[in-house]
């Protein structure tokens, strides 16, 4: 007789590639599980390892060492009424799926798991694309419960797709959905593994749990459906949002048909979580960053926040450093006072001038000669000393250059273009532009609201330049608007379109605001900008990609010493 299941989703912690320590962690994890009662324990797929093996994917030593950790594993909780359903690392680099259940452990052959609990008959498949792949094969093993053990990398407004991909499956099977990814505190580099757990079983809404929420959440699933549609065909979208979207928006790095505010919202997590992990696997509990008054060291500050309340640390262990220059504005130095004081943080102010006139003077460079020079000294400044406070606050130095920078090469080699570790730079300014509002919304920034609305009215500037306390240098007036430049990004680097497309595109979209001639020049600067870029994306700070498209290793990648003349041939 068949009964309801109960199904608990196990996310332990993870030591990335340490299978004795997640072997222990995921034992302290089911034990603190069992008092709910489960008939079924569901873990990560690779949560002996978490989902970046790098390097070490298929290293048979890897392997032996996980299969006999999954062994002990199956003998620890050898006399239990539940069964375990957990994963490996498998010899060809990906996972394969394994149920412990009276001390056994039973892998799956073919890549689909089958098994019985409760009168129920299970099937589980590792991978979201390959699981929901083989709907009609779980159709055909008279499956009750479907489960998808995931170990992908998390993007911005992946998991709502997965959502409506629970969904559609238990519409269209008639069977109960599950769902399990991530660990806690898995590595953020070069991806964010964030924990999420799905439950689907009535066809009309999907219990979907993330982060903090997904450990330990449960569900009771199967023994209650009945009338299976007859028919196993599916169509489900992919798991991933779309690199871009078949008609390109002004706008195009919102991904289409996704809420504008929400998909911010899943950002601005993702870019705390990184960093939170990135913490917690140093053994740190403090950052450093430089705070301009601009945008980008806004969004830096917010998400440093964040990752301190992820923690549970305080926000005096926030360092947000002040570093008044020759071009520094009173209007960029208040909002930025006003905004470190606002979240808490531990603000300094060291001013740059005279440590920068000690470095004219040591190579004989006159300062009224307002030469990259005396640009590029101010920038190398400020990151010394952010660098080095982090060496003696035993902390790192977070990195506030965005994508828009990254592609443009609008930063300084061996200045704001280094950091510990970087959390803006898969957003494009314009982008930023969006979130900020919604990020000022939220109850906890609520002290920093007026301060945001100003950052967001103030003209982008580098502020090197002096102008007596106000800002003479623009960036929108020297390069192009973001919001231009920034689709030009997109279309090319991300849609791939020839010059002539994207000029069509541009005068359709900003043809109301500029001349023909104009967006034709500033095209050209794109191009001539991102090519010249390249060396200083070769040897970023690692990131973590949080979003489809970005400029980090394995995108896009030019010669450093290419010209841009190919692009006008195109």
């Amino acid at each position: 007789m068949k009964r309801t299941v109960k199904v608990c989703a196990c996310i332990n912690k993870i030591a990335p590639l340490n299978p004795a320590r997640n072997l222990k962690y995921a034992i302290e994890e089911i034990r603190l599980r069992a008092e709910t009662g489960a008939d079924l324990m569901v873990l990560p797929p690779l949560f002996l390892t978490g989902g970046e093996l790098g390097g070490m994917a298929g290293h048979p030593a890897l392997v032996e060492l996980c299969r006999v950790a999954l062994e002990n594993l199956a003998r620890e909780f050898s006399k239990e009424r539940f069964a375990i359903l957990a994963g490996a690392p498998t010899a060809d680099g990906g996972a394969r799926l394994a149920l412990l259940f009276g001390g056994h452990v039973r892998y799956d052959i073919s890549g689909l798991l089958t098994f019985d609990i409760q009168g129920n008959h299970c099937a589980a498949a590792v991978g979201a694309q390959g699981a929901l792949a083989r709907c009609a094969e779980v159709a055909g093993a008279d499956a009750d419960i479907f489960i998808v053990c995931d170990y992908s990398p998390t993007l911005a407004g992946v998991d709502r797709i997965v959502e409506n991909n629970l969904l559609s499956v238990n519409r269209a099977l008639g069977i109960s959905c599950c769902f399990v990814r991530g660990g806690r505190h898995d590595t953020s580099f070069p991806n964010v593994y964030r924990a999420a757990a799905g439950f689907c079983r009535d066809g009309n809404e999907v219990l979907f749990y993330r982060g903090e929420d997904a450990f330990g959440a449960c569900a009771s699933l199967g023994g209650v459906l009945s009338d299976r549609p007859a028919s196993a065909v599916i169509d489900l979208p992919t798991t991933k949002p779309l690199c871009h979207p078949v008609e390109i928006q002004k706008q195009p790095f919102v991904p289409l048909g996704m809420r504008e505010d929400a998909y911010c919202l899943d950002l601005f997590d993702l870019q705390c979580r990184s960093l939170a992990d990135r913490l917690h696997n140093l053994g740190l509990e403090k950052v450093v960053l430089g705070v301009s008054g601009g945008l980008d060291s806004c969004l830096a500050l917010l998400v440093g926040t964040g990752a301190m309340d992820m923690l549970g640390l305080p926000h005096q262990n926030i360092q947000a450093i002040l570093m008044p220059g020759f071009g520094t504005s009173e209007r960029t130095r208040s909002n930025a006072q006003l905004l470190c004081e606002g979240v808490g943080a531990t603000v300094r102010t060291i001013d740059i001038t005279e440590a920068v006139r000690a470095t004219f003077r040591a190579i004989g460079h006159d300062e009224q000669d307002h030469s990259v020079v005396y640009e590029n000294a101010q920038a190398r400044q400020r990151t010394a000393i952010c660098l080095n406070l982090a060496n003696k606050e035993r902390a790192i130095m977070v990195g506030t250059g965005d994508l828009s920078e990254e592609a443009l090469g609008f930063s300084t080699y061996g200045g704001d273009q280094m950091a510990s570790y970087n959390v803006n730079v898969c957003i494009p300014k314009s982008l930023i532009r969006l979130m900020l509002p919604v990020i000022a919304q939220q109850e906890n920034f609520a002290g920093v609201g007026l301060a945001i609305r100003d950052i967001l009215d103030t003209p982008i500037s580098p502020e090197l330049l002096p102008g007596e306390g106000e800002i003479i240098q623009k960036t929108e007036d020297i390069l192009a608007p973001y919001e231009l430049l920034d689709f030009y990004l997109y279309c090319f680097a991300a849609a791939r379109l020839t010059r002539g497309r994207t000029l069509e595109l541009a005068v359709k979209y900003f043809g109301g605001s500029f001349s023909t001639d104009y967006l034709s020049k500033k095209l050209d600067l794109f191009y001539q900008r991102f090519v010249s870029g390249q060396f200083k994306r070769s040897c970023s700070p690692e990131a973590a990609r949080i979003t489809c498209f970005h400029l980090l290793e394995g995108g896009l990648r030019l010669p450093s010493d290419m010209g841009p003349e190919l692009f006008a041939q195109m």
